[in-house]
């Protein structure tokens, strides 16, 4: 064992910036959102209004999900935090998976490492022994953030196992997509592919009227169900245990059978000439990076138009509370 510890440790470290990177964000997100809802809204008269200007806009439910209790900070945590985090987690448990295994097969480093006294089975255990220690990492941050902003450990414990549940889910897809694929890049355009179906999934279940069936088709769906401090439902847990767990063993039954190097979708030596582009060194340019570009332009045009929303939601929101006042104001005179 002591050979396997040593390929764990090294993958952890090498995750080490990610990793930290993204944990001091989860603390970062968590304690905020707690802070600035019960700073913002101290009464229960303005977390009604504010429920009432946020409850039924489809803009914001397509990045937070379907909100159960907004009159809270509890409650609101569970939704905006969870609901953020949770894709957070997905993105980091398939990017670990890819960089932990494919990564290393494209950089030639497992090669050497499989040449020594680590065999397959080893090496591919102790992968995921050092992904699940950066999740543990995660939901300690977590943790910490929602305990410091004041709430309770038992539920934030609980709300952190339902946010960092999709972690191990879409680790096993880019486990298994470093199967598949014959290269990292490949390996993770086919994991990447994966989370955005179950993203859209979890995005139709959540807008559209008679299709709250389709959550439980999607591991952001099954953490959605879980129900963090809204009528906790801990058995959820069990399906992202499971999904997980086979593929897991899936990739792993791979892993130890096929060639260092290679993946079980062949890739094509010959392809005819594609033209397109070649015109001048800035058309190669935009040719060489226009995938990355319409990436971007959608990952960077869908939150602008939910902040747009939330913009004017929280300005009708504020409208409402002025006007109240004035006429108690008014009352009162």
């Amino acid at each position: 064992m002591r050979p396997a510890s040593a390929v764990a440790r090294r993958a952890f470290s090498d995750a080490r910036v990610s990793t930290g990177s993204f944990a001091l964000f989860f603390g970062l997100i968590a304690y905020v959102q707690a802070v600035g809802y019960a700073g913002s809204y101290p009464t229960l008269h303005d977390r009604m209004q504010f429920a009432a200007s946020f409850v039924d806009n489809q803009a914001i439910r397509l990045f937070y999900g379907t909100p159960h209790d907004l009159l809270t900070v509890s409650g609101y945590c569970a939704w905006r935090v969870g609901g953020t985090l949770a894709l957070f987690a997905a993105v980091w448990g398939l990017l670990a998976a890819v960089r932990a295994l494919r990564g290393e097969e494209d950089r030639g480093r497992s090669e050497l490492m499989l040449a020594g006294v680590v065999g397959r089975r080893g090496a591919f255990l102790a992968v995921l022994a050092a992904t699940a220690a950066g999740a543990a990492v995660l939901w300690l941050a977590l943790l910490a953030g929602l305990v410091a902003g004041g709430l309770p450990v038992g539920g934030s414990a609980y709300l952190g196992l339902a946010v960092l549940s999709v972690g191990p889910v879409y680790a096993g897809v880019g486990a298994l997509a470093s199967q598949l694929a014959p290269s990292r890049r490949v390996a993770t355009e086919l994991a990447c592919g994966v989370f955005a179906l179950t993203f859209a999934a979890r995005v139709v279940a959540d807008t559209s009227a008679g299709m709250g069936w389709l959550r439980w088709a999607t591991p952001l769906g099954w953490a959605e169900e879980m129900r963090a401090f809204t009528g906790a439902r801990p058995a959820v847990l069990v399906l992202p245990i499971l999904a997980s767990t086979a593929m897991f063993a899936i990739a792993g039954a791979i892993a130890v059978r096929r060639d260092i190097g290679s993946g079980l979708l062949t890739s094509r030596d010959r392809t005819q000439p594609r033209l397109r582009l070649l015109s001048s060194p800035t058309a190669l340019a935009l040719r060489g990076e226009r995938g990355s570009l319409i990436a971007w332009l959608i990952g960077i045009g869908a939150p602008s138009s939910s902040g747009s929303s939330l913009a004017a939601s929280r300005a009708q929101a504020s409208r409402r509370r002025y006007s109240a006042s004035l006429r108690r104001s008014a009352a009162r005179r």
